[in-house]
Parts: C-alpha cells; sequence; structure tokens
C-alpha cells in the first residue's frame, strides 16, 4: 500500500476521491473539471470538463458520472473515458492528448474495461494494450462485446448476444483470460438466466467457451489471482410470495486441461460446490 499527502490550497478540509494509474504515476481527482496530478514531484497538469446531457432549456444538466471516471492501460500510456451509448475517449499520456485526435464511436457502448497487463497474443508481433466494451441490443441488431487494440484501434474480437439483460466484464489479473459474465431474459421476460462467456484472450483467434449450464442466478464472480480457476455465487430465485429465504451457493470452476477430438479445448467444468 502507498500512502500521499496532497495539500489543496483555498480548499476545505474534506474527504475527496482518487483514482491512482497503474504504476502510481497519475492520479485523478474530481472538481467541477477532472484534475490530473503528476509523479515527482506531484503537480497539476490538466483539467477535463464532463458535460452533462443538455436539458430542455439547452443547459447542460448536472449528472451523476460512474467512478472512476477515467480508466488507465496496463501500462499507464493511455486512459479513457466512457461517454455512455455513444463513444469511448482514449488519451496519450502525460500530455493528455486526444488518440488520433479522433474518439471512437461504439453506438450503444455500455461500460469498457483495460486488460490488466499487456497480453502477448498468439501469432500477433506488436503488443499492444486491450480493453472489452459491451453494447445492448439495439432495434433488430444483437448485443455485443469486443476487443479492442490499442494504439491501433483494431477490433480483435466480437461476440453477438441475443435476449440480453445486463452484461458485466471481469478480468483475470494477467489478462490470459476474460469473462463476460451475461444475464439472459426469456421471450416473455419474466425469468432470467446466466451465462459465463470465457475468452481465452492469448490463443490464436481469441476462442470463446461458454458455460451455460448454470441454472440459478450469478449474482457475483471473480477469478483466482494469477489463476486459471474461477469461482461465482449463485441464489435461487423466489417461487411467488413467499416465507423461504433463496438458496444462496459458492462454485468453483477450472478450464479441463486435455483437448478433445476436434482439438478444442473443453469448456471449464464445475469441481466444488
Amino acid at each position: 500500500m502507498r500512502a500521499i499527502r496532497l495539500g489543496m490550497i483555498g480548499e476545505t478540509c474534506r474527504w475527496v476521491l482518487l483514482a491512482v494509474s497503474s504504476f502510481w504515476k497519475f492520479l485523478v481527482q474530481p472538481a467541477l473539471s477532472p484534475r490530473w496530478w503528476g509523479s515527482g514531484p506531484l503537480r497539476s497538469f490538466a483539467s477535463l470538463d464532463v458535460p452533462g446531457a443538455e436539458g430542455d432549456d439547452g443547459v447542460a444538466k448536472q449528472r451523476k458520472s460512474p467512478w472512476p471516471a477515467f480508466k488507465w492501460s496496463a501500462d499507464d500510456k493511455y486512459v479513457a473515458r466512457l461517454t455512455q451509448g455513444s463513444s469511448i475517449s482514449v488519451y496519450e499520456l502525460p500530455r493528455m492528448g486526444l488518440l488520433d485526435k479522433t474518439t471512437i464511436k461504439i453506438d450503444g457502448v455500455m461500460d469498457f474495461d483495460w486488460a490488466p497487463a499487456t497480453v502477448h497474443r498468439e501469432g500477433v508481433k506488436n503488443y499492444e494494450q486491450l480493453f472489452c466494451y459491451w453494447t445492448p441490443e439495439i432495434g433488430s441488431n444483437p448485443a455485443k462485446v469486443g476487443l479492442m487494440s490499442i494504439p491501433s484501434k483494431e477490433i480483435v474480437r466480437t461476440l453477438n448476444l441475443f435476449s440480453v439483460s445486463d452484461v458485466k466484464l471481469h478480468w483475470q489479473s494477467d489478462a490470459s483470460f476474460l469473462c463476460v459474465k451475461v444475464d439472459r431474459h426469456s421471450k416473455s421476460k419474466k425469468s432470467q438466466a446466466t451465462s459465463l462467456e470465457i475468452f481465452r484472450v492469448k490463443e490464436k483467434g481469441v476462442p470463446v467457451e461458454v458455460v451455460d449450464t448454470i441454472k440459478d442466478t450469478v449474482v457475483n464472480f471473480a477469478w483466482e489471482p494469477k489463476g486459471d480457476r474461477f469461482v461465482i455465487i449463485t441464489t435461487t430465485e423466489p417461487a411467488g410470495p413467499t416465507a423461504v429465504a433463496p438458496k444462496t451457493s459458492v462454485a468453483f470452476f477450472c478450464p479441463e486441461k486435455n483437448k478433445g477430438p476436434d482439438g478444442r479445448k473443453d469448456q471449464p467444468r464445475r469441481i466444488m460446490d
């Protein structure tokens, strides 16, 4: 753990939110405009306006932004922020210049997350930073999960999803795997099911294995630190008005080590409840 003392002249003593980059080179503090600090010695070097959507009177409304408002790449060379529903803006550090002077337009984008490590992908000579993102179903277009490489902005992998209620993105600590937790609804939208889409990021073509045998609602997911196993917490849905408490379970999974007759690895298997 590391501690930094900040002196803020002219400001009253209060708790503030801070977000720190991967190698503790930068931190950002929310204010009327997000304020950027560089390390050694600590100094403020940039601020960015993050306006809200305009109201009926044409004036930008104050809005609650998700925190952290900015997310760093694993190598501290880039930082990005989400404009939900329309784009992701990637900035080059330390100058805070917008990459290629353009935002990355992604219709409907709901969330994104950088890979926590620089991924050495099979068959790729130049290792770039990766981030994943997802978009909901829009009209007749399916929901989508994508992997993008930065700074080239190359789409590395996409996956279409259907009947989606929500998506959560979970990177494994060395970015060998990405789990996309997908909550799906039935056609009547009266019941839900969860599937786990496991991206094998380092392998050629980024194959995806699906765990779709989960009968209950997945309420939490976590990877084993620096490992390939993961754990989920599930709960049952109460059937109508009842005094019986939902049943909560914990299950552990690990990937199969052997390959099947088609040369593909089997899907992760449940090893303990």
